[in-house]
């Protein structure tokens, strides 16, 4: 498994500071908030985004569900767009989040299905100290550091094993959109607006 949280924690403390050095109002007010509502706005507000990754919410005001588009500028996914959709649960931020990859996408760490392999994500490496940035962090991680060790899509990690080349060519034959391994891919990148 992908473990970032060394690079979290530097990353939470950065986003700390600035949080503490200036001031935003929540996407949801606080009044008679749930206790999720009431992280995810805090998160919200601590958020740092990459600059390669926009935010979205599909449901005016609904903080529970957010997307984030993020878009690789180097590496084997360079030229990408994916959207990934996150859906937090009752218990957060005791639990993760659940994330999953709309986009499709060929990737030893996320699924056709869009499941995705990320070690914060798994109730026994989640923490409280966790947040959205974690989640954020960890999925542009993905793209620069894939696992072949802890794959979703077996396939796709014994090939990135054994010929990297094949496994570069696979991917760059997916983004060209159509019919490929059994899959049907859109044309990248993807316009997410």
């Amino acid at each position: 498994m992908i473990d970032i949280q060394k690079k979290i924690e530097e990353k939470r403390q950065r986003a700390k500071q600035q949080a503490q050095d200036s001031t935003s109002s929540s996407p949801v007010p606080s009044r008679c908030a749930s206790p999720r509502t009431l992280h995810i706005n805090k998160d919200l507000q601590e958020l740092q985004l990459p600059s390669c990754v926009r935010m979205r919410f599909p449901k005016q005001g609904d903080v529970r569900n957010i997307e984030f588009v993020v878009k690789i500028d180097d590496g084997m996914w360079a030229g990408g767009q994916f959207l990934f959709h996150v859906t937090y649960p009752p218990t957060y931020n005791n639990t993760p989040p659940k994330v999953t990859c709309k986009t499709k996408i060929y990737h030893p760490n996320i699924d056709f299905d869009g499941s995705v392999c990320l070690s914060i994500l798994h109730d026994t490496d989640w923490t409280a100290a966790m947040n959205t940035d974690s989640v954020v962090q960890g999925l542009c991680y993905l793209f620069h550091e894939p696992n072949e060790t802890d794959p979703l899509n077996k396939e796709a990690a014994q090939l990135m094993g054994r010929d990297i080349e094949q496994f570069k060519q696979r991917v760059r034959d997916s983004f060209k959109g159509g019919n490929y391994f059994g899959q049907v891919f859109e044309r990248q990148p993807v316009r997410y607006d």
